[in-house]
Formats: C-alpha cells, structure tokens, sequence
C-alpha cells in the first residue's frame, strides 16, 4: 500500500484484520495490531470486534475476555454481537459474577444483550450452577 502512496488509516487496518481473522489466521492479524498501534493508530469497535470473534471461534475465551477489556480500557464499548461473544465466553469459563456485570455494564452503555443470549446460554448457566460451581478469580487481571 505504501509502496503505491497509499497511507494506512484505521479502515485499511480493519479489512485486513478482519480478512485474516475470517481466514483463521489471528496471529498475523495481531502482528497488524501491533504495527497500526506502532502507527499510532487507534484501533476501534470494529478491530476489537473482529478480535473477539476469532479468539471467541477459536476457543481462545481467555483472549476474548481480554480484548474485551482492552476495548473498554481504550474507550470502546461493545455492540451486542460482541457483548454476547464475551458473556459466553466468561459463561464457559465459570466467571458467572464477570458474566453478570459485563452484563451491567453492556446495558448501561446501550449495548443491550439481546433475549438471543439468555435463551441460548440459560441451559449453560444452569448446569454451572448445579454443578456446585464455584466463582472463579475474577478476570481483571487480564488488563
């Protein structure tokens, strides 16, 4: 793109992080991470977003949690496609209280979770609960 005079702005970032996110191919998108944050590029709901989704597709809940809170510490806020891609991943890892008030906080931003979500999970939940599960650390050290 430089070669041909053509500047790098977040949009182009994003196609890019997006494409080799679909393809499955996250480590190279991270690498594109790191070089528009070297750029001094913010990157924004839809770089985080495509994040989420490819860590949450590839079983990577852990790094959904924590692109979710970078996103919130850079300034972001989630839509609900991407609140529900956290919640669940916080649901399978047995963080039901982080559930909760991810939950909270969505909904104070606007970002409503959608009926989708509790229909979908409530069976989750509800064998975490009977299971005896316990709460575990909270997830902000991910930060």
């Amino acid at each position: 793109m430089q070669a041909a005079g053509v500047s790098a702005d977040v949009f182009s970032f994003n196609a890019l992080i997006q494409s080799f996110c679909r393809m499955k191919k996250i480590e190279k998108a991270k690498k594109l991470l790191v070089t528009m944050l070297m750029m001094g590029l913010d990157p924004d709901n839809y770089t985080y977003g495509a994040f989420v989704k490819a860590f949450y597709e590839s079983g990577r809940f852990d790094e959904v949690i924590g692109m979710f809170l970078s996103m919130e510490a850079k300034g972001c806020f989630p839509d609900p496609y991407t609140c529900n891609f956290v919640l669940e991943s916080l649901v399978r890892k047995g963080y039901l209280a982080d559930a909760r008030d991810i939950v909270k906080r969505c909904n104070r931003r606007g970002s409503e979770t959608d009926n989708r979500w509790y229909s979908n999970h409530l069976s989750a939940v509800v064998e975490l609960l009977s299971a005896n599960a316990t709460e575990h650390q909270t997830v902000y050290p991910f930060l």
